[in-house]
């Protein structure tokens, strides 16, 4: 039996690029999407600015993110269970 991956607190404070996500946020009420639709996907790309993308130095919008950004870290925050 393997051990649970252990939660981490979620950083949300996603600096600079948290009016984009307001946005996102507005646009997916403006289409309809349930209030927790809404805040799932506005609180995941948050978690995603705040943990990662503030790290980057010099960093100013979403069109500095690309695919290797969103996959480096989906595997720091993913737990290798196959470890003992």
């Amino acid at each position: 039996m393997t051990a649970p991956c252990p939660r981490q607190a979620k950083q949300l404070d996603a600096g600079i690029f948290q009016p984009e996500i307001s946005s996102f946020g507005l646009y997916l009420a403006a289409e309809g999407k349930s209030a927790r639709t809404i805040r799932t996907c506005t609180e995941a790309a948050a978690w995603f600015a705040g943990a990662w993308l503030a790290g980057r130095v010099g960093w100013t919008g979403w069109e500095q993110v690309g695919r290797r950004d969103v996959q480096e870290w989906m595997v720091r925050f993913t737990c290798d269970t196959r470890r003992p």
